[in-house]
């Protein structure tokens, strides 16, 4: 018999006693598979940190010119860059667009940090 909560939650290719019913996820599977996305949750955040200092370098280095810390076309750029990778890859250009939006927003705001 399916156990009600696993039913809900997993859905029915989980028994009570959470071995696999035809060829469906085991709630270990599962558990592997979260163990993995939080790994590669750490590799974004190491990555987006990595991301940020180096915008930081830039807003220094555009404050040092005495450049404005926008530059709408470079941030177009930055957009269709994520745009095309999107299509390299099973991410929607709507998320992509929303992703890249997200980085470039949070890089300006500490960028314009530098220009106070």
């Amino acid at each position: 018999m399916i156990d009600e909560r696993n039913k809900l939650f997993y859905g029915e290719d989980v028994k009570a006693d959470n071995t696999r019913l035809s060829g469906g996820l085991s709630l270990t599977d599962i558990d592997e598979l979260r163990e993995m996305i939080e790994n590669i949750d750490r590799e974004i955040v190491e990555l987006i940190a990595t991301r940020m200092e180096v915008a930081d370098e830039l807003g220094k280095e555009k404050n040092r010119l005495e450049k404005g810390h926008r530059d709408p076309d470079v941030e177009s750029k930055v957009v269709e860059r994520y745009l095309a990778l999107s299509k390299e890859v099973d991410i929607s250009e709507e998320d992509a667009r929303k992703i890249a939006s997200t980085i470039l927003e949070i890089s300006l705001e500490r960028q314009k940090k530098l220009f106070r």
